[in-house]
């Protein structure tokens, strides 16, 4: 499987996204019916959070795959980012009215500082810079005391913001990771500061010391989840052990029961139904932070599991059956079964049923993007392959191929050092083969993986293992489920097929109700 593919399809889905006629914002969604008639919307308000989407996803696939964004399409989202930008919390926002704090989608706070510090570190932005310091300063101050946001309209006294739009992971505890990024990308202590300041609250309120899931989490299963990746690299920068543990028992005891084995876990904490696939890939991306401190293998088969058995599998490949709403010459009408292709899943079901929603697609492409760049590392000593995942180094090379009953994994490894092979927990022992310039190599396996020393400037690894195949059986998750459980006939780490209601997230259209 060669992740690059799906990168660029989800990379054409975000360029396709946007509405030429209004400088290129993009759309919120593509509602469709129960007939298949749909149209691209906006979504009042909340147009600056998927231009920080689009921005972060974007610039990072650009700098991962060298897709290219079309000039006309980045100069005019610069433009529409400084004048969203330009109002009283220095974030992305839209419409804001200085009375009414319902208007004030500070949820945007994360994806602002992500976009800040990406423009800034990859295209030199003087302006992010600026923009990004100034949105700390004063998304700081509207944040004193992290439990109340005190809104500066311009008009009057600050306003109060209150209710679960404001719940603190919703707000500025997901915004930790787009303040490390910002802090990452330009040195800026303000950023670090500040991300170290909200992060002392989050330790005291968004988790427990047992792992147990807190009070404090909010309802929003993606701010939760993103605020623990903030987290992790704060404590990770810190090196603050007690609190890298802490974390790691949370997603033992709680983020990895959030989610079903074959990727199902919902938008809202608790809930039973309505799928998320950003918080599926947030799962993955924080096995795989987590991993970097613990190296414990089974991370990195939880973060594979995820690609291949949910994020992969619902994305849409090829255009659907769609029909505008109306036939009138407005670009949310034109050629929406073409613009759906790319889309990841957005409120995925859980075995069937994908929408197209523009800041799911970015959300799950950020992360698929997170494992592709560490499919292979690079290391002083060694090169470590972490995924089964085809990708092309200036010297090394993996090519990943399964049949029905075969996985293999060849490497070509131009680097003269040592290499570490993953080996997949639930490979079959006896079916795994090892061979080093076509010579037999008895495994020497080490934490999960294989130890292959080095052999000279050019050496050929390949990695032969049986896929065992099982069934298992899930609460089977959909509003319109016909029975209380499915059963999943699993090949590896992948989904096979479905009992019913299948095949297994095949683009089946699931209504997406107009805004």
């Amino acid at each position: 499987m060669d992740l690059t593919a799906n990168l660029i399809l989800g990379g054409q889905n975000l360029l396709t996204c946007l509405n030429p006629e209004v400088n290129y914002l993009p759309y919120w969604q593509m509602a469709v019916d129960e007939n298949h008639f749909g149209q691209y919307q906006f979504r009042r308000y909340c147009t600056g959070h998927n231009v920080g989407r689009w921005w972060n996803t974007m610039l990072r696939l650009e700098r991962s795959t060298g897709f290219e964004i079309p000039e006309e399409i980045e100069s005019a989202m610069l433009e529409n980012s400084w004048r969203l930008a330009d109002n009283p919390t220095g974030i992305f926002l839209e419409d804001i009215d200085p009375k009414d704090p319902a208007t004030w989608y500070i949820h945007s706070y994360r994806e602002t500082m992500l976009s800040f510090g990406l423009l800034a570190g990859l295209r030199s932005s003087a302006s992010a810079r600026d923009h990004g310091l100034l949105a700390i300063e004063r998304m700081s101050r509207a944040s004193e005391n992290p439990n109340c946001w005190r809104l500066a309209g311009g008009v009057g006294p600050p306003i109060s913001k209150t209710g679960r739009s404001a719940e603190p992971a919703y707000t500025h505890g997901r915004a930790i990771e787009g303040l490390l990024c910002f802090y990452e990308e330009t040195g800026e202590t303000a950023a670090l500061e500040e991300a170290e300041r909200l992060a002392e609250f989050h330790f005291l309120h968004t988790v427990s010391s047992d792992g147990a899931l807190a009070e404090g989490c909010g309802h929003h299963t993606h701010s939760y989840l993103n605020t623990i990746r903030g987290m992790i690299g704060i404590a990770g920068l810190k090196r603050d052990t007690r609190r890298l543990q802490q974390l790691h028992q949370t997603y033992q005891r709680t983020i990895s029961q959030m989610i079903t084995l074959s990727g199902f876990i919902t938008h809202d904490i608790g809930a039973r139904h309505g799928g998320d696939i950003a918080s599926a890939g947030d799962i993955a991306h924080i096995a795989l932070l987590l991993w970097d401190h613990f190296k414990d293998p089974r991370l990195l088969d939880d973060a594979e599991r995820i690609v291949r058995s949910r994020l992969i599998p619902a994305q849409v490949p090829e255009p659907v059956e769609i029909q505008p709403v109306r036939n009138e010459p407005l670009d949310c009408f034109r050629d929406l079964n073409t613009r759906f292709v790319g889309a990841i899943g957005g409120a995925v079901g859980h075995i069937r049923g994908v929408t197209c929603v523009t800041d799911f697609t970015a959300a799950a492409l950020h992360s698929l993007i997170e494992i592709y760049d560490r499919v292979v590392e690079v290391e002083d000593e060694a090169v470590r392959i972490n995924f089964h995942f085809t990708r092309k180094l200036p010297a090394v090379r993996v090519k990943s191929a399964r049949d029905e009953t075969t996985a293999s994994v060849s490497v070509v490894n131009q680097t003269g050092k040592d290499m570490f092979i993953r080996i997949p927990l639930w490979v079959p022992p006896d079916t795994i083969n090892l061979t080093a310039d076509a010579r037999p190599v008895k495994p020497d396996f080490r934490d999960g993986f294989a130890f292959v020393p080095r052999g000279g400037d050019r050496q050929q690894v390949e990695l032969r293992y049986g896929l065992p195949t099982c069934c298992d059986e899930e609460d089977w998750r959909d509003e319109d489920a016909t029975q209380e459980s499915v059963s999943l006939t699993w090949r590896g780490d992948e989904v096979l097929s479905v009992d019913v209601g299948g095949p297994y997230l095949s683009p089946h259209l699931k209504v997406c109700r107009r805004l």
